[in-house]
């Protein structure tokens, strides 16, 4: 009876892999699959494939185990629930926001959480590594399609049928009517691609998910770490997202090759071979681009590169749209514009002092370039301090965490939790993508990681350690 019963474990245990393994890789690959169906009803595919797996894993009939993983799960996470809840209710009461936005709101912002039960109780290094390397597959899938689009847009001057169908997609379901007002970029050539998903922010995002976790999957030497380094750059250089280049700099640098022991005043071997292939890399890259300025991809990278640095500086009198007022402005100018017009906002609906502004961008416009004063908005003062410390103190607790354990694995799992919350929390700075139905489910995996290498040891016998 015994072994039927280990077999029975076994067999569920392979199911549940399976479909959770799915629901990883359907989290970016919804989109694609909305667009190609032209079927919205695609982005709960991740969770129809999370119930089928928790089907075969949790205790439902054992009310010991199960009121175990409910009252284990961080309260936290119940208060965001009942937070989008409320504040989405209020802003539906006072007809801010239609049913299908109410309804979606809440749908994207709290199934999320259900993926803590797999990643915080059920993983083993077997289906770990499984999840790695779907996570991988994703982003190397948005990678390959990201350099065709973007080759074909500026070596070819075409437009990729993807990219229209993505589109239309996304103009019928903002109900434009009017082409006028929409960003036609995603369709025009000479023009930065978006990928596979409905930004090129988020599609880069995914890229860099999966060198996060191809370098969690196993540990490197230092010259494959930094050729893998090397290429995901090359990728994201293609890419031309700014905002994703520089956070894959900054963590490849700090993070993967180890300069944060810098901050406790150390320097290792490795960080002295990547300064000296880094120096290397750059002089090359910088000839390659010199010698080559007049190709149209390069002579756009060159020309963007320049735009970049004008609007971000206020120098050459650049000026970007505003998509929050309208306004012409500069990126410093965003910012001050974007604040006062939340205190704007504040002033003339003074419960979003409590409440936030929700997560619909009817009261102030969302979608600009000051995505850290959009969460302010969103969230409301004392929400946002709230949950903002509890997001810090997993990246701080990991990092010292990191720099404490003598156990590789473990260091790799907790350079993949600081990765993925430190890079969405940069991003804030320019664009908000966290509360993205492709970006959100990773919050959780984090979080659900975070509290799994540091679970109590008084637990019942239904979990597996990562």
């Amino acid at each position: 009876m015994q072994n039927i019963e280990q077999k029975y474990n076994k067999k569920n245990n392979a199911i549940f892999t399976f479909f959770l393994c799915l629901s990883v890789i359907s989290i970016p690959m919804s989109f694609p699959l909305q667009v190609l169906f032209i079927e919205p009803y695609m982005a709960l595919l991740p969770y129809l494939f999370l119930f089928i797996a928790l089907l075969f894993i949790l205790p439902i009939y054992n009310i010991y185990k199960l009121n175990f993983l409910i009252f284990s799960t961080p309260n936290i996470l119940f208060f965001f629930i009942l937070f989008v809840l409320f504040n989405q209710t209020i802003q539906f009461a006072f007809n801010f926001i239609e049913l299908n936005e109410f309804i979606s709101s809440i749908l994207f912002l709290s199934l999320p959480i259900l993926f803590y039960l797999p990643f915080r109780f059920y993983l083993n290094k077997h289906n770990f590594r499984l999840i790695l390397i779907f996570l991988i597959a994703a982003g190397f899938i948005n990678a390959v399609f990201y350099i065709f689009d973007t080759v074909s847009r500026f070596i070819f001057f075409e437009i990729t049928s993807y990219s229209q169908l993505a589109f239309d997609y996304s103009i019928e379901q903002q109900e434009i009517t009017n082409l006028d007002d929409a960003n036609t970029a995603r369709i025009s050539t000479l023009s930065r691609s978006h990928g596979l998903m409905p930004s090129h922010t988020i599609s880069s995002f995914w890229i860099m998910v999966s060198y996060f976790a191809l370098m969690t999957l196993r540990n490197f030497k230092n010259f494959e770490k930094i050729v893998l380094t090397a290429i995901y750059f090359c990728i994201l250089l293609v890419c031309m997202n700014f905002s994703s280049i520089i956070i894959f700099m900054f963590l490849a640098f700090f993070i993967y090759f180890d300069f944060f022991k810098l901050l406790f005043l150390r320097i290792a071997f490795t960080n002295l071979i990547f300064i000296f292939f880094g120096i290397f890399f750059l002089i090359a890259l910088i000839t390659f681009i010199l010698i080559n300025n007049e190709n149209p991809l390069i002579k756009y990278f060159i020309d963007i590169v320049i735009f970049q640095i004008n609007l971000l500086f206020d120098t050459g009198g650049f000026r970007l749209e505003n998509m929050s007022t309208g306004t012409e402005a500069t990126f410093s100018q965003q910012y001050f514009e974007n604040f006062l017009a939340y205190i704007g906002a504040l002033i003339e609906y003074p419960m979003t002092i409590i409440i936030g502004t929700g997560f619909s961008g009817t009261i102030i416009g969302y979608g600009g370039d000051t995505g850290i004063i959009e969460t302010l908005a969103k969230f409301g003062p004392l929400m946002f301090i709230i949950f903002m410390f509890a997001y810090l103190r997993i990246i701080i607790l990991s990092i010292k965490k990191m720099q404490l354990t003598k156990n590789e694995a473990v260091r790799n799992k907790f350079k993949f939790i600081i990765s993925i919350m430190l890079s969405i929390l940069i991003y804030e700075f320019h664009y908000s993508i966290w509360d993205q139905k492709y970006v959100f489910p990773l919050i959780i995996f984090a979080v659900a990681m975070f509290d799994s290498l540091n679970q109590s040891k008084k637990k019942p016998d239904i979990q597996s350690s990562v």
